[in-house]
C-alpha cells in the first residue's frame, strides 16, 4: 500500500489551471458524432443488406403471379367469346 506522503505528491497539481480552448471541446464533440454516425451506418448496413438478398425473389415471384393474372384473363376472355359464338 502507498504511503499518505506519496499520494499526496500525486494529487499535486503540475501547473497552474488551463482553460480549455472552444475549438479544442468542438472537436471532441464533432470526432464523437462522426464516430457514432459511422458506427450507426454500419449497423444500418448489416441489418438491412440481408433484405435486398431477397429482392429478387420477390421480383420473381410478382412476375409469375403477373403471368398467372394474363392466363386467368385469357381464359376468361376465350370463354366469354365460346359463350357468344354459341349463343349467336
Amino acid at each position: 500500500m502507498e504511503q499518505p506522503e506519496q499520494q499526496e505528491e500525486q494529487l499535486q497539481p503540475s501547473g497552474p489551471p488551463v482553460p480549455v480552448e472552444k475549438t479544442e471541446s468542438t472537436g471532441f464533440l464533432v470526432g464523437m458524432f462522426v464516430l457514432e454516425l459511422v458506427i450507426g451506418g454500419m449497423i444500418l448496413s448489416a441489418v438491412l443488406a440481408p433484405m435486398g438478398r431477397t429482392s429478387g425473389a420477390r421480383r420473381s415471384t410478382k412476375l409469375d403471379w403477373q403471368q398467372r393474372q394474363c392466363e386467368i384473363d385469357e381464359a376468361i376472355r376465350q370463354q366469354e367469346a365460346a359463350r357468344g359464338a354459341d349463343v349467336g
